[in-house]
């Protein structure tokens, strides 16, 4: 009785250890995924800024590109080609006709380059 018991807690501390690893490594995939998203964020908020002759204190997830940032047609144009140039990626222009917030252009760009990292 007395062997049987110890291999029980044998087998549950191993099961124990195995949860505790996988929590840890989840944790550093969130982690970097994360960090890739902030870099992914900063990177479209410096664009936004610099073709809008806007501050970036003014570029946050909410602000309406027209409304807020005062973008006119040929700005959003502009910016389409710049966030293609600084990401490596296509935007439709069914895609960017959709862009109506900052937040618009970021979820365009995480679809688009799920592995794209910003290029400096």
């Amino acid at each position: 009785m007395n062997c049987m018991y110890k291999r029980i807690v044998r087998e549950r501390l191993l099961v124990i250890n195995l949860l505790l690893a996988l929590m840890f490594v989840a944790h550093l995939c969130s982690a970097q995924t994360a960090r890739k998203d902030d870099a992914t964020e900063r990177k479209i908020k410096a664009i936004v800024a610099e073709q809008l002759g806007v501050a970036e204190g003014k570029v946050v997830p909410n602000a309406r590109l027209r409304e807020d940032l005062k973008a006119d047609d040929l700005d959003l144009v502009e910016l389409v080609m710049a966030i293609e140039e600084g990401f490596d990626i296509e935007v439709s222009d069914q895609e960017c006709a959709h862009w109506k917030t900052v937040a618009d252009i970021a979820r365009t760009v995480k679809a688009k380059a799920k592995d794209a990292k910003p290029k400096r």
